[in-house]
C-alpha cells in the first residue's frame, strides 16, 4: 500500500535516506534543460555504495513496464525471482500489484516522486519502505520518458539499537544478569 505521495518538481528536498537527497541533486545537475535528464548522462559513482538498492525500469511505446536492472537488497528484501521479469512479475501478488501501482504513479507524475508504504507479501513479514522516482529519457531532445529510476530505503522495524539501553542495577529481566 502506498501511503504518501510527494511529487518534488525538480526541487531537491531533504528525503529520509541521503543517498535519495544525492540522487536527486545528480538528476537536478544532469536536467541540462530537457524536460527529463537523458539516461546515459547519469552517473553510477554518484550512489555507487546504493546501487543494491536502485532499480531502473524502462516504458514502452504502449506504456508497459520492462524490468532493465534490480539491485541485490531489493531483490533480497522482496523475496523477487531474477530469472523472470522480476519487478513486474513478482511471484507475490500483492507485491507486483503495488510496484505496478508505483510504477503507475510515477509515470503519470512524470517527474520525481517520493513515495511511502509498505509492502505486505502473504510469505513474509511486512516491508515499509520509501522510494524516489526518477524519470530519464532515453531520446536526445530530453522530452520522452523511457525510463524510471527506484532508489528505495528499506526500514528496519524489526530491529532493536541496544546502543540506548542502559540496565538498571535492579534489573532481573531475562539476561540483565550477563
Amino acid at each position: 500500500m502506498i501511503t504518501a505521495a510527494t511529487i518534488l518538481g525538480h526541487d531537491a528536498n531533504s528525503l529520509t535516506a541521503a543517498f535519495q537527497d544525492n540522487l536527486l541533486s545528480h538528476w537536478n545537475e544532469i536536467r541540462n534543460g530537457h524536460r527529463f535528464p537523458l539516461r546515459r548522462a547519469f552517473r553510477p559513482q554518484t550512489a555507487s555504495r546504493h546501487l543494491p538498492r536502485v532499480a531502473m525500469v524502462s516504458i514502452d511505446a504502449d506504456r508497459a513496464f520492462h524490468t532493465r536492472v534490480v539491485g541485490s537488497d531489493i531483490v533480497e528484501r522482496l523475496h523477487l525471482d531474477t530469472s523472470t521479469d522480476p519487478l513486474i512479475e513478482a511471484s507475490d501478488l500483492h507485491t507486483r500489484d503495488l510496484m505496478i501501482e508505483l510504477l503507475r504513479t510515477a509515470r503519470d507524475a512524470a517527474m520525481p516522486i517520493y513515495l511511502e508504504g509498505v509492502f505486505s507479501p502473504a510469505a513474509f513479514h511486512s516491508i515499509a519502505f520509501t522510494a524516489l522516482v526518477l524519470p530519464f529519457s532515453m531520446n536526445e531532445s530530453g522530452e520522452s520518458l523511457d525510463v524510471l529510476m527506484l532508489a528505495f530505503d528499506f526500514s528496519r522495524p524489526h530491529t532493536v539499537d541496544f546502543t540506548t539501553y542502559e540496565r538498571r542495577a535492579d534489573d532481573t529481566s531475562f539476561g540483565a544478569a550477563i
